[in-house]
């Protein structure tokens, strides 16, 4: 445990650099952003972490507070690593519908569009087709790259693996991707600006002849429907396939009952893990969130964090009931009024 006053001894400088070392490798975290969490210079942390606690090495007075502020950060960071909830990626229908699609994009070279609701999975299949096809380079949208400046850094920086210049070119871009054959994958494809950005997509698509992927929520369809659009029609008609990932609203079927998209064992290998488990009836109220409301898995995260605070633990696991998720929902929705978060246990180890 750390001291809250008085000076640290030598043993405990030396316990936190050792650890800071140990974490900062685990993690990635280079000197500069150890630095940047930290407030501080970025010489000073590699000082410390390498032992080099002389006047000349860490300013006086500096080295006791830096030794606090490195082992508060990294205790935050193990704290934030622990309760840090990602959705485990489940082959279910959209992701397979996504897959296949991409396989027969590359095959074809074609340019594929893909649309569904949000909180269906996209984003998160896309991570997943990145370790499936190493190659293949994936740009999420921001609403800084709706134009066409912003968009040429993106992908400049994609292709080159370094920032771009203020001014990128379109020919650097295609120098570098020509018969690569690589695919370029666009996430929220939706937020493109006009058609400029248009124009470098299907510039790229021309002369590199690289398959490109388009993903989006039905904006991007609507965008992209008609041939003969003054403004997207030329892009339009390079679409060689348009896919419907998940209809916006589920229509019933003749037995009157609604398509579902996601079933309970989906659910149940999306959310529970080691430390939470799930009763049926809990995993049911999910999956009727996940088919039938707006939102649809990224509401039943949310859904589950609440949960995760509210539930009892059992035997060292959180369980999560009915109840409980009910109450989560009141709390997504806005019903109800969070409870305070507990105070962090105190860290044993650190992964």
């Amino acid at each position: 445990m750390m001291p809250k006053d008085g000076q640290l001894t030598t043993e405990k400088l030396h316990e936190i650099r050792k650890r800071a070392a140990k974490q900062f490798k685990l993690w990635g975290w280079s000197y500069e952003l150890a630095a940047q969490k930290c407030a501080t210079n970025p010489t000073y942390i590699s000082n410390f972490v390498n032992g080099k606690f002389g006047a000349r090495d860490i300013p006086a007075g500096t080295l006791q507070k830096l030794a606090r502020t490195v082992n508060e950060v990294i205790e935050f960071a193990h704290r934030r690593k622990l309760r840090e909830r990602r959705l485990a990626f489940v082959r279910t229908c959209v992701a397979r519908r996504m897959i296949k699609g991409t396989m027969h994009g590359i095959e074809t070279c074609d340019v594929v569009l893909m649309h569904g609701p949000t909180g269906c999975g996209k984003s998160v299949t896309l991570v997943e087709l990145v370790t499936l096809i190493p190659a293949m380079i994936l740009i999420s949208l921001t609403s800084d790259q709706r134009h066409r400046t912003g968009l040429l850094r993106a992908l400049y920086s994609a292709v080159w693996g370094h920032a771009a210049p203020a001014r990128p070119r379109l020919s650097d871009i295609v120098e570098r991707l020509k018969h690569s054959d690589r695919l370029l994958a666009l996430d929220n494809a939706d937020l493109l600006g006009g058609p400029d950005c248009y124009q470098v997509i299907m510039d790229l698509h021309d002369t590199c002849h690289v398959p490109v992927l388009l993903v989006g929520t039905h904006r991007l369809l609507q965008r992209m429907m008609f041939d003969n659009d003054p403004l997207r029609g030329q892009m339009s008609s390079r679409i060689g396939m348009r896919i419907e990932l998940l209809s916006e609203q589920t229509s019933p079927r003749k037995s009157g009952r609604a398509a579902e998209w996601i079933r309970a064992d989906e659910i149940r290998q999306i959310f529970e893990s080691a430390q939470v488990k799930l009763h049926p009836a809990a995993v049911a109220r999910l999956k009727a969130i996940a088919n039938f409301e707006i939102g649809r898995l990224r509401r039943c995260e949310k859904v589950m964090k609440y949960a995760e605070l509210l539930a009892p633990r059992q035997s060292g696991q959180v369980v999560i009931t009915e109840q409980v998720l009910e109450q989560a929902i009141a709390l997504v929705s806005g019903d109800a009024v969070a409870p305070a978060s507990p105070s962090p246990e105190p860290l044993e180890a650190t992964a």
